[in-house]
């Protein structure tokens, strides 16, 4: 049987809302999400989740809180997240650490029509009145901090409604340029950057750095969100907020050493032998000669409607389209990485139910996640899918301990101190609240014309996300450690595989294992040629008459 956590997970992904009312279990779906399966699971385990999910007193649907709110020292110094001292450090001289010298950071260009910024202006200046970490700081000794008072944000404005569409894509650069891999001082206010560029035609390009030292992708949406209530009505009739950042924080502290964390610690450590190096891809160079690495984007999406199919697919096999994603992007992977068994980093967007007004807080609530992927087994798609989520689920069962933590034993052990250890990162923001409502813009302000993300010590970071409907994925990846070609091959071929996963009805209980071709010798020969020949393998296998590529030996080539 799957943690309760999982199900849970499962149910989000889905859209599916469950909560406890007069001491029933309730569920709010789209039509036909809620299958005739997890209907039966939700009665198996209705005890279960009504334990979980807490009984509120009758006519009230808000969570028990296992948090008190302390605004009385909601200034005083806390302590980093584990993930935000990773952050924090990988921030430093590259020369002390592989692929430092970078922010964990979002930077995206937005372009709408007739924005008024002064609104606009006042709207964000809202914000950062009502949420603390708007206006936190790090101190040098590795303590958060959030400013009692701050001066008016202003929104540096540049006028070029007049110029010329050299001058205009001039202007536009230099402000990537300058924002795309921004590393604010840590210790100043503010760690975010908001710029306005007018255009010809009532046009606006809004240029938005976040440094995700205290922002997560939920945290991004639910300003985007709130932004745009205040801008559309020129009033402050968000509900007030009695939660912090800080609260949470402290209230999670302590979670290792509770039983729970005591199970925890034993199986993270009871599996740190068995554990594998990440990918072994090859590399144009090594890390620790790259500097300070610049990254670059590559983005994908799949329609609403062959996205539906394939999430309907996953959904019949038993998989969460986050499982079906990482597990093709590890059989990608698989393909030039001189090992079958790997570990891929995933990022976990890991708000506890512990008030009711978690997931109005803004902060950076990520943890990491350690997962093991084995590419040998004799198994079809599904089947190893199905695997990797088994040992997701159980991984997510012991989370009282994070991936950051166990990092940090594996480099004690291994001797990868200051090493990129684990550089290959899977983000899925599927389920996350707002991003799946086909009625709302991911942003309401305008079309996202230009993103890039970086953290520091990663190699590869795929994010994957629904808007309106459809899939959106995007790799940020160092571009210069690897080989010329190399990335736009892999990426290619991920789009490939996840375009013949939806071709049709049935797709993915027919697709067989891909076998890895031999390893590459040291040091490896063509890694470009080798990676061009896999993606028209895929692609030659995708038209075959059936619509269905079976990945089978690349070497039949």
């Amino acid at each position: 049987m799957r943690p309760v956590d999982a199900l849970l997970a499962d149910l989000g992904s889905r859209d599916i809302r469950l909560w406890v009312e007069d001491g029933r279990l309730r569920f709010n779906a789209p039509e036909g999400a809620m299958t005739a399966d997890l209907r039966q699971e939700l009665t198996r385990r209705k005890g279960e989740l009504v334990d979980l999910l807490g009984t509120p007193p009758a006519g009230e649907k808000a969570p028990a809180t296992a948090i008190a709110p302390d605004p009385a020292h909601a200034g005083d110094p806390f302590p980093l997240t584990n993930l935000q001292r990773a952050y924090w450090i990988g921030r430093s001289d590259p020369d002390s650490f592989e692929l430092g010298g970078v922010s964990a950071h979002v930077y995206f260009e937005l372009e709408g029509e007739k924005l008024d910024l002064a609104r606009l202006e006042w709207a964000w200046n809202t914000l950062v009145k009502r949420h603390g970490m708007l206006r936190a700081v790090v101190d040098a000794d590795g303590m958060q901090r959030v400013l009692a008072e701050v001066p008016p944000y202003r929104i540096d404005t540049a006028d070029l409604t007049a110029a010329g569409a050299e001058a205009i894509a001039a202007h536009v650069d230099s402000a990537r340029a300058d924002l795309s891999h921004y590393v604010a001082p840590a210790d100043a206010w503010p760690l975010f950057v908001i710029r306005a560029t007018r255009l010809p035609r009532d046009r606006v390009r809004l240029h938005v750095s976040f440094d995700g030292l205290v922002f997560d992708a939920s945290s991004i949406l639910l300003l985007a969100r709130e932004a745009w209530t205040l801008y559309s009505s020129g009033r402050d009739d968000l509900p007030p907020l009695s939660l912090g950042f800080r609260d949470y924080v402290l209230a999670v502290a302590g979670a290792e050493e509770s039983e729970e964390g005591r199970r925890a610690r034993a199986y993270w450590e009871d599996r740190l032998d068995g554990l594998p190096a990440a990918p072994d891809l090859p590399l144009a160079k090594p890390l620790s000669t790259i500097g300070i690495p610049r990254f670059s984007r590559r983005a994908f999406r799949l329609d609403r409607d062959r996205w539906g199919a394939l999430k309907a697919q996953a959904r019949e096999a038993g998989l969460t389209p986050s499982a079906l994603l990482v597990s093709g992007f590890a059989d990608i992977v698989a393909l030039w990485a001189r090992e079958p068994k790997f570990t891929i980093n995933l990022s976990l967007f890991n708000r506890l139910p512990l008030h009711p007004e978690v997931d109005s807080v803004v902060g950076d609530f990520t943890t990491l996640s350690l997962l093991e992927i084995d590419t040998t087994a004799e198994d079809g798609f599904v089947e190893r899918a199905r695997a990797v989520q088994s040992r997701l689920w159980q991984d997510m069962d012991h989370r009282a301990v994070d991936g950051v933590e166990v990092l940090g034993w594996l480099a004690r052990r291994r001797g990868w101190i200051g090493r990129a250890a684990m550089p290959v990162v899977f983000t899925s923001a599927l389920g996350l609240d707002g991003v799946e409502d086909g009625e709302r813009d991911l942003n309401p302000f305008g079309k996202v014309v230009h993103g890039i993300s970086q953290t520091p010590q990663v190699l590869l970071d795929v994010l994957a996300i629904e808007h309106q409907g459809a899939l959106h994925y995007a790799w940020d990846a160092a571009e210069d450690a690897f080989p010329e070609g190399m990335l736009d091959s892999m990426f290619d071929a991920y789009g490939e595989l996840v375009e013949a996963l939806a071709s049709e009805k049935g797709a993915l209980g027919r697709f067989a294992r891909p076998v890895l071709p031999p390893p590459a010798p040291e040091p490896p020969v063509s890694p470009v040629s080798d990676g061009l020949l896999q993606t028209e393998f895929l692609r030659r296998a995708a038209e075959k008459p059936n619509g269905v590529a079976l990945l089978t030996a690349a070497r039949e080539f």
